[in-house]
């Protein structure tokens, strides 16, 4: 992106529409999971909510808000950032994506 190359561009566009649906699908699979744990597993939540629930809460207030904030400007910041702003937005997407996954691995243990 940042050298003007339209196969890179295109490349860009490509792959960050399969990470679209991707985060769409974990989005998705996640909430259906935060519900399952109160429906389903209500005695699992229960016993282990305590220890649990903190690194969820975690992921959910610092790392999903922050990634869900750069998808939407990646996808929606084409026309509206210059090259090094949208570079810096994906940098900022995939730091996001990376601490998402330490709070979840954290949870999981």
């Amino acid at each position: 992106m940042v050298t003007g190359k339209t196969v890179y561009r295109d490349m860009t566009r490509f792959w960050g529409k399969l990470f679209g649906i991707n985060f769409a699908l974990g989005v998705a699979t996640g909430l259906t999971m935060e519900f399952q744990f109160g429906t389903n597993w209500s005695l699992y939540s229960n016993y282990v909510g305590d220890i649990f629930g903190a690194p969820l809460a975690m992921e959910a207030l610092l790392a999903f808000f922050l990634e869900s904030t750069f998808v939407g400007l990646f996808f929606f910041g084409w026309q509206r950032l210059n090259k090094y702003q949208h570079l810096l937005v994906t940098w900022l997407v995939a730091f996001g994506s990376n601490i998402s996954a330490l709070w979840i691995l954290n949870a999981n243990g």
